[in-house]
């Protein structure tokens, strides 16, 4: 790497961390459709966005946002978890988490899936039904809600009735050029891996749901999965799709024709006017995909 890459290179993740801390601060700042609520863990708080159903006693849906472990915020995608709540009229939480640079694995897992118990262990606040739970996440956001079913089917204290995930990233251990990120992407990719692994075993299914055991993926609830066709993240989460219709598990997929990864949530947010998002907001596909893939996961939510 010549010292004009390795310059491009440090700007780049410089960049990506200053945008980190900028989603981070805003997540303070937006009022949200939904409800704050602080979350007492062990130690510490956390905090989510209570979005609550029109119906008595709903099903819930515990939602995680994407951005890498780095970028986002419980109420940042709240055009989003709204539009969802009034497609779906269902409860939903979306739950925020500890980010890098200053948390890694399993920080992020522990405050979700610890959210997640507290919340269905509050029947006097919120009245939702327990029988009936989804756990829902957009790439990194789909990493924790994938390993938070598999923490709750080693510990038995929550059935989960649904994984719903959105081009789920599901496998830390491979290097991103394997995967086929180009070029300017690497460095991105490669830090969002970094920061959050520090010295976890990438192989560990807790860090990379993708290499759970046989026996684990058989203990997992039924699976809602969309792929981009237009994504690097693609072939993992086909291949977590067939190995849990392998182990004997319901699976529901669609492909996101030309889409490109995350364009669930930057199609509710103002990225979806500038760049090539423009390009697909313009030409209608970006709405389009993202209604039919709200549609789809209203179908088996319905289910």
């Amino acid at each position: 790497m010549d010292t004009n890459e390795v310059k491009n290179e440090k700007e780049a993740i410089e960049a990506l961390l200053h945008t980190g801390r900028a989603t981070t601060k805003l997540n303070t700042r937006i009022k949200p459709h939904g409800t704050r609520i602080r979350i007492p863990l062990k130690g510490r708080e956390n905090e989510a966005v209570f979005y609550p159903s029109s119906r008595p006693h709903a099903p819930v849906l515990f939602g995680m946002h994407g951005g890498g472990f780095l970028i986002g915020g419980c109420a940042v995608d709240d055009a989003m978890w709204t539009a969802m709540r009034d497609a779906l009229d269902i409860n939903i939480f979306s739950i925020g988490y500890r980010k890098t640079p200053d948390y890694a694995f399993p920080c992020a897992l522990h405050d979700v899936y610890e959210s997640i118990l507290y919340l269905c262990d509050k029947r006097e606040t919120y009245d939702f039904d327990r029988e009936d739970i989804t756990l829902f996440g957009n790439s990194a956001g789909a990493t924790l809600a994938a390993a938070s079913c598999l923490l709750a089917a080693r510990d038995g204290s929550l059935k989960i009735r649904r994984q719903v995930l959105n081009y789920p990233f599901l496998d830390l251990k491979t290097d991103p050029a394997q995967k086929g990120d180009p070029p300017e992407e690497l460095p991105t990719s490669r830090l969002f891996n970094t920061l959050y692994l520090a010295d976890a075993d990438p192989s560990d299914p807790l860090v990379s749901p993708l290499f759970a055991s046989p026996e684990e993926y058989a203990s997992l609830p039924e699976a809602v999965l969309t792929f981009c066709e237009k994504d690097t993240l693609r072939a993992e989460g086909e291949q977590y799709a067939r190995n849990l219709e392998k182990a004997g598990v319901k699976v529901h997929t669609r492909l996101a024709k030309d889409m490109p990864h995350a364009f669930f949530e930057v199609a509710f947010s103002s990225m979806a006017s500038s760049g090539g998002w423009g390009v697909l907001q313009k030409n209608g596909s970006l709405k389009r995909e993202t209604d039919a893939t709200l549609a789809f996961i209203k179908e088996q939510l319905s289910q």
